[in-house]
Parts: structure tokens; C-alpha cells; sequence
């Protein structure tokens, strides 16, 4: 490890390295087994990595592989970056679109995103809205079926963060590594779903031109309403108490008299600032004609929340 490091990096930063048991598991276990991983890849591989300080600059030379495209991110530019590296991409994953939105959508293959959320700089703000952001724009940049490798710092937020990101990734067996506690973090190597649709600008699903567009719900002045309603299956939506009395949850009371179009039920697309949040296939109800969402961490959005309904 030192021998690689002392290639960019000064001794003080070396010194920092060798202190830290994170950087002592990235440096000797966690990005040797990246680069091995991807070493028999018959295609281009592109990687990011997320918080790039002045002793970040040594990062790829750790991989141990010089095939795989090398990209950095951070919110403001703290150092020059190596030679070897493609790009250097400076945005704020905490705001709904992220600079290069378009470009660099499902781009990378693998995301390393290890003490940026928990680092204080990013921690004192961070709201849940922002949390939610933040994802969102990992799940846009990442490939289907693509390695997220993350480390969480949120400190007294494990469960809670934990039960949002595993709504989208799930742990991937990776080595002895997909779930190890370093120090007193919890690491994780995790997969990003494959989603059975990805919508398009027109807002159709991709997987079905079939598919209609049956509802739609915004949020004005804090309170959710449909402002379309082909079928006039919905009552009037509303805001109840989640489970654990945090984060959101919105009911949708169906109506006795609704003519409930065919199938089983309808696919829910919960949206943040125009972007897929999460989707969800409900069912219609049998007894008591009602459904409802949950999310763990949300909490109130407002008018940047919305909702479409599809059969």
C-alpha cells in the first residue's frame, strides 16, 4: 500500500491512510478486489468514485488494473487530478438533476462511494429530500445490474438508511466483503436492481406501449390531489401516520362504487421532482377498498412530491 500511495500522495497524506482503519480496508481489501473483479472484463469498464480530496489522488493506482476507466466526483474541486484519470465531474448529488443528468445516465459500471454522506461538511445540511436526491442520482448514473460499493456514515441513521438503499440495491456476494463492519461502519457492496421499466421523456413505460396512464396525483398546498382520474376510481387521497410516526405515507381510498379496470391491480410510480422515486404494483383490494405507500425516510415534500397510476 504505501509504496503505490507514495507514487502521488505527500508523507503527511500517507500518514492519514495508515491511521484510518477505512482507508487501510480500501487501500488493501476493498479496491484490490475491484480491479481483480473487473480484470476479466471483455468490455469497457468505467468506474466513479465519489469525495475526491488531495489524497484521493492515488485511488486508481490501488485498483491494480489500468484498464478500468477512472472518474472522480465531488461538489467543488479541492485538488488537481493524475494523468490517468478520464474526467473529473463536479456536481451536487444532493439536488434533484445533477450537472451532466443526460450524459451520464446508467454510464458506469461500478459507483464507490465510501464517508461521503456522514463527512460533515455534507452532513450538517443534509435533509431527507436531499438524501433522497442523492440516491436517486446514483441509481440515473449507474448501469443496470451495476456495483454500488458504499460505506455509511450517517451516524445513529444505520437502519434508517440501511431500509431506504435496499429498497434499490440488494447486498451482492463480492469476495468475504458484501457486508463488513469497519471500525464502527458499516460497509456494504450492493447491486442495483433490475427494474422491469425505465421511463422515457414522454413518460411511457418502455417495456409496454401498451401500458395507460390511468391517474395522477401533485401536491397542492400540502395536500395530495388527483388532478386526473380516468376511471374515477380514487376518493380523496390523503397524508396518514407512518408506522414509526416518520417519513411519508400517503392513502388512497378507492371508491365502493369504482369500476375497476382488468387485472389485478395497477403499477404506482412515486415521484420526486419529476424523477421515479420508487414503483410499486398494488393490488386492487378484495375488502376494504384502500391501498397505501410507505416511505421510511421522506418525510414531507410538499409540492415536489406527485404520483402516477398505470394499467
Amino acid at each position: 500500500m504505501i509504496e503505490t500511495l507514495s507514487r502521488k500522495l505527500t508523507d503527511q497524506e500517507i500518514v492519514f491512510w495508515k491511521s484510518h482503519l477505512d482507508r487501510d480496508f480500501i487501500a488493501n481489501t476493498l479496491f484490490p478486489a475491484i480491479g481483480d473483479h473487473f480484470r476479466s472484463s471483455n468490455n469497457e469498464v468505467r468506474l466513479l468514485d465519489i469525495g475526491v480530496q488531495s489524497y484521493n489522488r492515488a485511488d486508481k493506482d490501488l485498483l491494480n488494473n489500468n484498464e478500468i476507466k477512472f472518474y472522480g466526483l465531488d461538489r467543488s474541486k479541492h485538488c488537481d487530478i493524475p494523468d490517468d484519470w478520464v474526467d473529473m465531474i463536479y456536481t451536487d448529488l444532493s439536488k434533484p438533476h445533477c450537472r451532466g443528468h443526460k450524459k451520464f445516465r446508467q454510464y458506469f459500471d461500478a459507483i464507490i462511494d465510501y464517508g461521503v454522506l456522514g463527512w460533515p461538511d455534507v452532513n450538517q445540511t443534509l435533509c431527507n429530500l436531499d438524501f433522497t436526491n442523492y440516491i436517486n442520482n446514483i441509481l440515473h448514473m449507474l448501469k443496470d445490474g451495476g456495483l454500488y460499493f458504499f460505506k455509511n456514515d450517517l451516524m445513529g441513521n444505520h437502519e434508517k438508511v440501511r431500509s431506504f438503499v435496499c429498497r434499490h440495491f440488494k447486498i451482492k456476494p463480492f469476495y468475504d466483503i458484501a457486508n463488513v463492519t469497519v471500525g464502527k461502519y458499516e460497509t456494504f457492496v450492493f447491486q442495483k436492481k433490475l427494474r422491469s421499466f425505465e421511463l422515457d421523456g414522454r413518460e411511457r413505460l418502455k417495456d409496454s406501449e401498451r401500458a395507460t396512464r390511468i391517474a395522477s396525483l401533485k401536491v397542492i398546498d400540502g395536500d395530495p390531489r388527483f388532478f386526473y382520474d380516468k376511471f374515477k376510481i380514487f376518493a380523496s387521497p390523503f397524508f396518514g401516520t407512518p408506522p414509526a410516526k416518520e417519513g411519508l405515507r400517503i392513502d388512497f381510498p378507492i371508491r365502493p362504487t369504482a369500476r375497476l379496470p382488468e387485472g389485478d391491480g395497477a403499477l404506482f410510480l412515486f415521484k420526486v421532482h419529476g424523477m421515479v422515486l420508487e414503483s410499486d404494483f398494488h393490488e386492487w383490494c378484495s375488502s376494504g377498498n384502500w391501498t397505501y405507500w410507505v416511505h421510511p425516510t421522506l418525510g414531507s415534500v410538499l409540492d415536489h412530491f406527485s404520483v402516477d397510476i398505470y394499467v
